[in-house]
């Protein structure tokens, strides 16, 4: 049997250890949950999740769901480790590229031998997953959704401690291409990676544009054709001065496969030779740092912190972003609903269903009863049409309901301002006429749930709030002013013109953020 390298050997062991986290950690999502109190999604913990998000978070600073700041670090490194070293993403660290060289190896151990798919049938096929990649980024950015998820395997994989069935009603076409891949494997070698993945796709483009290369030195080469026949992605090596092609996965087989003892085939990173193990060591090295090193920082983020960040969508809580995890109670309490009118839209009751039944459980009580079930039901109840891009207008379902005005009492008195070249927001109260007047009152399916300090926290977080005025903020968020303007007189603030909110805040001795709360907040104290 042949000696297998000290890098295979490091290489095989640093694949396996990533296999073993992402198992792992899809088991903890399956049986603990996702949420605040659950476990990361392995949608937070895939690259390509930072592509699919990306568009997303630029045009409205939101996160696709099940997606987060990880996959922006996870995409980050991976694009730094292609330009430093070319795809040994793929060939080091991907668990998925591992799934398909095990039984890749046994294949060879029982046959004696690996297969080849004929040329005119693999060239065009290469191809497809740059098509995959272009149509799911497209299709995401678009729709505003992960589209590729019931198509992928990653996904499929991981979601397999549900048990079959639940994959199967979930992903079926992805846990065909799970066991599909695992099968061919044993015949030819990574089946996936060279036709259908779409980060490779992406790792490839990027890899036409680094320093990296493994070159051949033709004249110690003795032209053996080893580097070529236990190439994975089938590069013809033993022809080729510098390996260049896009789908090289930098597993450094070809290299430590030479027999010449001369270094006949050596990495160069940025024109500088390095040892193939240095390569290997370097590349996880940095990609491992990286992680840790956000952890550290407090930037990694790979679940919700609250369940607002879970449910808020533009500024307004959207039931259909109502994630499995979550219990029948803590949809109610969210949206500000009470229970026994969804349960009565969805024809249960709170015996057969108690109000800790996650949403995802329901089904396994009552098969009539699916997550979008309970999803439709509380859009309904709450007047949210899916599609519809809220207008300050359209108040009832953007912004906090209207206080109603009380006629006995006057107008709040706001402070004047000591300078005559600035003037106050007055809050837009009426002086009581004899009749009482009253907002009108919105119909019961056009109810939407007042402020929680946890939804202001997740809307206005990190968003450079403080810098911004009054106006800029209800406008930005789809707030009515008027409603702004009344929660300034019922909580005896005062506001100027063009005033920053940091300043307003300051003049209470608070936050921005701790401002926002008293002011839209109902319950809370103010000055």
């Amino acid at each position: 049997m042949k000696k297998i390298s000290v890098t295979q050997i490091l290489r095989y062991i640093i694949l396996t250890i990533f296999l073993v986290i992402v198992t792992v950690a899809a088991f903890k999502h399956q049986s603990l949950g996702g949420g605040p109190e659950g476990a990361a999604s392995i949608h937070a913990l895939c690259p390509f999740g930072g592509l699919e998000t990306l568009y997303q978070y630029l045009a409205g600073g939101e996160y696709l769901k099940r997606t987060n700041v990880s996959n922006f670090i996870l995409l980050g490194g991976t694009i730094l480790l292609a330009l430093l070293l070319g795809r040994i993403f793929c060939g080091w660290i991907c668990m998925f590229g591992w799934i398909q060289e095990i039984p890749a190896r046994l294949g060879k151990w029982i046959f004696k031998k690996r297969f080849t798919v004929p040329l005119a049938i693999d060239k065009p096929l290469r191809y497809l997953k740059y098509v995959i990649l272009f149509v799911s980024i497209y299709f995401t950015w678009k729709l505003a959704d992960l589209v590729i998820s019931p198509y992928d395997p990653f996904a499929a994989y991981a979601h397999l401690p549900a048990g079959l069935a639940s994959v199967a009603e979930e992903s079926l076409v992805g846990l065909i291409i799970l066991f599909g891949t695992f099968i061919l494997s044993f015949f030819y070698d990574r089946v996936f990676c060279k036709y259908l993945c779409p980060m490779g796709a992406f790792l490839g483009i990027i890899y036409k544009v680094t320093n990296y290369k493994i070159k051949r030195d033709t004249e110690t080469c003795i032209n053996c054709n080893k580097c070529t026949k236990i190439c994975p992605v089938n590069i013809d090596v033993a022809k080729l001065e510098s390996v260049t092609s896009a789908e090289c996965i930098n597993c450094l087989e070809c290299v430590t496969a030479c027999p010449t003892k001369k270094e006949t085939l050596k990495p160069f990173v940025l024109r500088k030779y390095l040892k193939p193990l240095i390569v290997g060591i370097a590349g996880v090295i940095i990609f491992v740092g990286i992680i840790e090193g956000t952890d550290l920082a407090g930037i990694w983020k790979s679940k919700e912190t609250n369940l607002a960040e879970v449910v808020v969508k533009g500024g307004v809580l959207d039931p259909y972003s109502i994630r499995g995890f979550m219990t029948m109670e803590e949809i109610t309490k969210t949206f500000n609903i009470d229970i026994n009118v969804l349960y009565k839209e969805l024809g249960i009751s709170l015996d057969k269903i108690p109000a800790t039944t996650q949403m995802k459980k329901v089904k396994e009580i009552d098969t009539r009863l699916g997550e979008d079930s309970v999803r439709d039901a509380v859009a309904k109840i709450t007047g949210f049409v899916k599609g519809q891009t809220p207008t300050q207008t359209d108040a009832a379902k953007t912004s906090p309901p209207q206080e109603t005005q009380k006629p006995a009492e006057p107008a709040p008195v706001v402070k004047q301002p000591t300078s005559p070249a600035t003037k106050e927001i007055t809050p837009a109260v009426k002086t009581p006429a004899a009749a009482p007047v009253t907002a009108p009152a919105a119909p019961a399916a056009q109810k939407t749930p007042a402020y929680t300090a946890e939804m202001v926290q997740a809307q206005f977080e990190g968003k450079g709030v403080g810098e911004k005025t009054l106006t800029q903020v209800a406008k930005e968020n789809n707030i009515d002013m008027e409603y702004i303007k009344k929660r300034l007189a019922a909580k005896n603030f005062t506001a100027k013109e063009g005033e920053t909110i940091k300043e307003i805040a300051g003049r209470y001795n608070t936050t921005p953020i701790e401002f926002m709360k008293q002011l839209l907040v109902e319950g809370t104290s103010g000055k």
